[in-house]
């Protein structure tokens, strides 16, 4: 009768390279849930990015309505101003050349700014008169 062979005597274990091999795989599974982690926080970026811009396009869209609708009202104003300003114009040349039947005689002032004659404000109108002048001359050639 034989003896039965113990196998696991014979086993000879090179426990360094088991434990190096552990480590490896627990390092490389610690990386890759990592890499996994960081993949979806960039995803879960990119969704806010593009509920962001959507909500942004949404915004701007809104206030460009809002901006027409506020251009439609200023060029509202804008004729009813120059019709007020012709008016004016009109009633000021009727009473000066007395033809308005209305008015008669009535004669309105001219509005006349008060001039200061400080050196300041003779240096801005030199220097005033001194751009006119090079524009006219610039326009002149």
């Amino acid at each position: 009768m034989r003896e039965p062979v113990n196998y696991f005597m014979n086993l000879n274990l090179e426990w360094n390279k088991i434990v190096i091999n552990a480590m490896s795989v627990f390092v490389a599974a610690i990386i890759l849930g990592a890499a996994g982690i960081v993949w979806e926080r960039a995803m879960s970026v990119d969704e806010k990015v593009r509920n962001s811009a959507a909500s942004i396009n949404h915004l701007v869209d809104s206030l460009s309505d809002k901006l027409a609708s506020y251009e439609v009202q200023l060029a509202a104003q804008s004729n009813q101003l120059a019709a007020v300003i012709k008016n004016q114009t009109d009633l000021i040349a009727a009473t000066r050349n007395q033809t308005s039947p209305t008015l008669g005689n009535l004669l309105l002032p001219t509005p006349v700014a008060p001039v200061r004659e400080d050196k300041a404000n003779t240096q801005l109108r030199t220097k005033a008169q001194a751009l006119d002048i090079r524009q006219q001359l610039q326009y002149a050639k």
